[in-house]
């Protein structure tokens, strides 16, 4: 990256593995996805019953069913009082789940984790966990990459470490500049090798208050070269939270900060990704290497985001 103020910050392996499953959970029936070349299909999934308490997620891990052919995978919690909606979104479509692109289609937007190729899962640090409260339901959305012909069946599940109580309740926030989920401002021209984008903005007002980051990752497709999360202090100075420079989109990961950053009202959190958009970067269907479009934000696994995702908690 060559920017000095965002070198050298310490971190731990990425994903580093799931220490104990308390809870599995899957779809309900197994999917075929239909539609090419990328299938975005969401499953409403029972959080169990029998839970008639408050729990907390403290460890999450995805299983792909069809690893050849899942793009990623996201466990939103529907609170209870959002179920109702996701219960006529799945009953308006026919077949295993329904259709949704960008999220779920729905009110959620609480994250219990993420997979992406290369993923193993991991614990949330100790004392820290994700609430769940009893009646709640996992909304569990899949992208299929299904630039294959005849894609097998996928049933894919889920695995939670949970506790009955924590010090902190933590939260996963997603984070990129909305301009860009609108379509507007990631313009990667054909052609390009070196595409930078970036977005910066202060986020301690969606929690209230000044956070602790604990966790770190990026998200980008196959035209992604390096990416870096770092905060930005309100005096002028940076501290980084992840660098990547050498991006691999079947290598994906949560890095989990050695000690956590505190991240305080006036301080920005900053996203920078490069991209290279060049004949030789470009992906190869059938053995041949498409030709060089212009490229935006999109969900297909041909087109490419630049999404930070960061786990806070309370100061």
């Amino acid at each position: 990256m060559g920017d000095p103020a965002l070198e050298g910050a310490p971190y731990t392996d990425g994903d580093p593995g799931l220490t104990r499953v308390d809870l599995a959970l899957e779809m309900a029936e197994s999917y075929t996805p239909g539609n090419t070349p990328d299938d975005y299909r969401c499953f409403v999934i029972d959080w169990p019953d029998d839970t008639t308490t408050t729990k907390y997620v403290a460890g999450f891990r995805a299983v792909p069913g069809n690893a050849s052919i899942v793009h990623h995978v996201i466990a939103f919690l529907a609170a209870p009082d959002e179920v109702d909606a996701y219960a006529e979104l799945d009953a308006a479509e026919s077949g295993p789940g329904y259709t949704c692109f960008g999220g779920t289609g729905g009110p959620s937007r609480t994250w219990l984790g993420g997979w992406a190729p290369g993923g193993a899962g991991s614990d949330l640090p100790p004392g820290l966990g994700l609430e769940v409260q009893p009646g709640s339901k996992v909304i569990l959305q899949v992208h299929y990459n299904t630039n294959v012909s005849d894609p097998a069946p996928d049933l894919t599940g889920v695995e939670f470490k949970i506790e009955d109580t924590v010090e902190k309740v933590a939260r996963v926030q997603p984070f990129a500049n909305p301009q860009w989920l609108a379509g507007q401002g990631m313009l990667i021209p054909a052609g390009d090798d070196d595409v930078v984008h970036e977005f910066q903005r202060d986020i301690t007002p969606l929690f209230g208050g000044p956070v602790q980051v604990w966790a770190g990752a990026l998200h980008m497709h196959t035209r992604g070269t390096a990416g870096t999360l770092s905060i930005e202090r309100a005096n002028g100075d940076s501290d980084c939270v992840l660098q990547i420079d050498a991006w691999d989109f079947h290598w994906q990961g949560q890095y989990g900060l050695a000690e956590p950053m505190l991240l305080a009202e006036g301080d920005e959190l900053r996203l920078q990704c490069h991209f290279d958009n060049s004949a030789a970067s470009q992906p190869v269907v059938d053995g041949v290497p498409e030709e060089p479009r212009d490229i935006h934000w999109g969900e297909g696994t041909t087109d490419e985001m630049c999404l930070g995702i960061v786990l806070v908690a309370p100061a």
